[in-house]
């Protein structure tokens, strides 16, 4: 089970859980297998929470109210369905069975999405559970401890009756361990180590008040979807509804933020350029709206996060990007003296700033996100035919006809040693061209580009 497990959570690509077990010996030993399968796989367990089976409400709130500390919102819970169902109830309502989390029941929990308890199985959808292979209608009503109780004692009466009356311990022992048959649970019954080998298990999701299966896993392919025709190697998002009724898969990873604690984005509202940013501002409900082309480099950022970052826009109008800047170099100053930042400071910028030695000193910009390049910009007078030569002063127009003719000599130079007299002025000439239209084309610099106003 903890192969599967592992590799539902692998499948959604969450790289952190906390795992929640009942205090006892199946629940230790568990988390055992569970913590060598995920960390095969790369993942981490955040957390690990012990509930002892006798907790009160007060104690499984207090626990609940300290896994809402940890960043982490896959949630995996190992617990009898009745500890269960009193778990999920104070879940529901602290508000962790809410659009962003995960939970996940194991094959000792999941019997909780068939309680006759109408308010529990509303507080657990969207829930995925892990369900051995093989129900029909009359192994859904009995718990799954009972089924497998049922196929071990049935192994156990086949084995007495090959080897008969059990007075040689360790015979009647091997005798079970070898012993493989068609059961309740498993179309091939046997068992290793002592335990119970599964030969797959149905992941199920708890959605209008019942629960569906979404797809299935076995050892030796993996997961698959419920339907042969969408066939992944993975679940798709669009296959479960997660709690809150989302059908987007939660990121697993989210950064905890009260409303004055959200990250505070300044945006400026001009009205030029509006294909870069536009802000809207409706006043009554106080929501404020980016759009264009910054904004949208920000949403796309924002979205392939794998977490979710809590975020609000700050307006501002009439101000300048200086005053922007110092905006934000005042709000990082003041977290660091003082652990607060008092007034409308910000944390960061949205827009198309220009990036300027003085404005680096003081805050840092993310990558360029345009085309670079290096213009020069000329004021000219009508009518002049040798604008073309006033962006450069006499010195670099002599510096740069001395580097022309130094190359005419040096490739001059080289082809003198070649007799063939018209193959040298070729060279010399097709040097010089190339010269000039070539060799500064680096999206770096390049004397193309000049900018002219009339």
């Amino acid at each position: 089970m903890a192969k599967s497990i592992a590799a539902l959570v692998k499948s959604f690509n969450w790289r952190n859980v906390i795992f929640v077990y009942e205090d006892t010996d199946d629940g230790r030993e568990i988390l055992q297998y569970l913590a060598e399968s995920l960390q095969d796989k790369s993942i981490r367990i955040s957390y690990k929470s012990t509930i002892s089976s006798s907790a009160t409400h007060d104690e499984i709130t207090k626990e609940l109210r300290k896994i809402m500390t940890f960043h982490t919102t896959v949630i995996i819970i190992h617990v009898s369905p009745s500890l269960a169902s009193s778990l999920i109830l104070n879940a529901k309502r602290l508000g962790m069975v809410s659009e962003g989390y995960a939970w996940i029941l194991t094959e000792k929990t999941v019997d909780l999405l068939q309680s006759t308890n109408f308010t529990v199985i509303e507080s657990s959808q969207g829930a995925l559970g892990l369900r051995t292979n093989n129900f029909t209608s009359v192994t859904k009503e009995v718990p799954v401890p009972a089924l497998w109780a049922y196929d071990t004692t049935w192994a156990l009466a086949l084995s007495v009756e090959k080897v008969g009356v059990p007075h040689n311990g360790p015979l009647l022992l091997h005798e079970v361990l070898k012993t493989r048959f068609k059961g309740i649970m498993s179309d091939d019954f046997q068992l290793s180590e002592g335990k119970v080998i599964s030969s797959g298990y149905e992941i199920m999701n708890a959605v209008d008040n019942g629960e569906r299966r979404v797809g299935y896993w076995t050892l030796s392919e993996g997961i698959k979807r419920a339907h042969p025709k969408i066939n992944s190697p993975s679940l798709g998002s669009e296959a479960v509804i997660w709690p809150g009724g989302s059908t987007t898969a939660p990121k697993g990873w989210v950064l905890r933020a009260t409303p004055s604690k959200r990250l505070k984005f300044g945006v400026q509202k001009i009205n030029n350029f509006k294909y870069f940013m536009d802000i809207d501002h409706d006043v009554e409900k106080n929501v404020i709206t980016a759009t264009g082309f910054s904004a949208d480099v920000f949403y796309t950022c924002i979205r392939a996060l794998p977490y979710e970052v809590p975020y609000t826009f700050i307006l501002f109008e009439n101000v300048s990007i200086d005053d922007l800047v110092q905006k934000v170099y005042n709000e990082t100053c003041n977290f660091v003296v003082y652990g607060f930042a008092p007034g409308q400071e910000i944390d960061a910028v949205i827009g198309d700033s220009t990036i300027l030695a003085n404005r680096s000193e003081y805050v840092d910009f993310t990558a360029t996100y345009t085309d670079l390049g290096v213009g020069t910009l000329a004021k000219i007078k009508k009518n002049d035919q040798w604008f073309y030569l006033k962006p450069m002063d006499i010195g670099l127009w002599l510096v740069a006809i001395g580097s022309l003719g130094y190359t005419i000599f040096v490739v001059w130079a080289i082809e003198r040693m070649n007799p063939d007299s018209d193959q040298q002025i070729r060279t010399v000439f097709w040097n010089i061209l190339w010269t000039i239209f070539f060799s500064q084309s680096s999206p770096s610099f390049s004397l193309r580009y000049f900018y002219f106003l009339k």
